[in-house]
Parts: structure tokens; sequence; C-alpha cells
């Protein structure tokens, strides 16, 4: 049987953050070297709450993907100034 080695919360926290970050670089380094596609989407949540999701599709290797960018509370409205500097600010 293979035993099991518990793992601190720390330990589990920083391993999914450095997995983040690699997934993270790996696809801002295709949009680096590659047009692609904006895609956003505004949605309201039950409290209220408005959430911007975005989208980004390009061609690799012959094939379309489609990647989530981010998904960020919007703080004050949802009009398309506040959609549009939330986008800047991300870039």
């Amino acid at each position: 049987m293979d035993s099991l080695i518990p793992l601190s919360n720390n330990t589990v926290q920083r391993r999914i953050d450095e997995m983040s970050a690699d997934v993270e670089n790996t696809l801002w380094n295709v949009l680096r070297t590659e047009e692609f596609f904006l895609q956003v989407d505004e949605s309201t949540l039950l409290q209220n709450e408005a959430v911007l999701l975005a989208y980004v599709k390009f061609i690799n290797e012959g094939k379309l993907v489609q990647e989530l960018l981010f998904a960020r509370e919007l703080l004050t409205d949802t009009r398309a100034e506040s959609i549009f500097r939330t986008v800047e600010d991300f870039f």
C-alpha cells in the first residue's frame, strides 16, 4: 500500500498558486505571438454583484481554442465605460 503523506494547507495553497501561474504564463506566451479575439460577458449574481468574464479565442495548431482570460467583479456599475476600464486594467 502507498503511504499517505499529509500536506499542510500552506503547501497545498502554494502548489495551487504555482499551477495557476504556470497556466497563466502559458496562455500569455500564446497571446503575445498570436492574433486573438476577446469576448466579454457581464453577469449579475443573486446578491446584485456584477461579474465580468473575459474569454480569448485564437487558432492553435489549426484548431480554434477558447480560454477563460479572467473573471473580475465590477465594483461600480455595468456601463460600457466601466467594462472597458476593467479590461484595459487587466492588460
